[in-house]
Formats: C-alpha cells, structure tokens, sequence
C-alpha cells in the first residue's frame, strides 16, 4: 500500500477528477471514491452514483448518492480484490503491481493539481 494523502490532498484530488464528488480512506486504509457517473464517463446505466475502489479499480452503480454513500465505506462488500477473491486471471501478484501503478497515477495526478493551483494563483 502506498502513503496515505493528507485530506487536503485528497479534496485536491477530488476537484481535478471529473465528476468526483469525494475520496476518502475506509478503516481498512482502502482509497474509495464516489463519482456523479455521467460526469466522470462511467456508464449510467448501472446508477446515477458510482462507488469506486481506488485500489484496483472495482466500481459499482447506484440509483442515489444516499444509496453510494452508504457502500463507500465498505469496499470488502463489493470489491472483489478488497474480499480476497483473486483468481487465475487476476492473481494476487498482479493485483498488487495493479494498485501500485494506480497509486503512482494518482500522485502524477495530484502533482498536476498542484502545478495547476500554483499557475492559477501567479495570474
């Protein structure tokens, strides 16, 4: 697992992904997200809310933010990776090299955010 973000990181994040409404990490130390689906390109037939697991990638739907809120806190519900089910396709090796290229995305991601913020403020 990578470093934790500080919070304000994490709202900086959140602010620069399309259609992210919150980042947070669960008890467990999981990164999860919550995403306005049609705003972040994340098919709206499965809901108008999607839960992601920043880890590795899982997502699922929901019809309301209520309904989205509610799961976000437990990834180990309907993540399969977060649950341990691995398989031959997606060992847990791979899984693993999975969420360490997605904790480097993130902090490409977040030093974006930053170079950005300080452009804006030198205008």
């Amino acid at each position: 697992m990578s470093a934790r973000l500080s919070r304000a990181d994490l709202v900086l994040l959140a602010a620069w992904r399309a259609g992210c409404v919150s980042l947070r990490y669960t008890r467990t130390g999981t990164l999860v997200g919550l995403y306005a689906a049609g705003e972040a390109d994340i098919d709206a037939d499965a809901g108008k809310y999607s839960t992601v697991c920043e880890d590795h990638g899982s997502c699922v739907g929901h019809e309301s933010k209520r309904s989205a809120l509610s799961h976000l806190g437990h990834p180990e519900e309907w993540c399969d990776f977060c649950r341990g089910d691995y398989t031959s396709a997606w060992p847990r090796e791979r899984v693993e090299a999975d969420a360490r290229e997605m904790a480097e995305a993130r902090a490409i991601a977040l030093r974006a955010a930053r170079a950005e913020l300080v452009r804006q403020a030198r205008l």
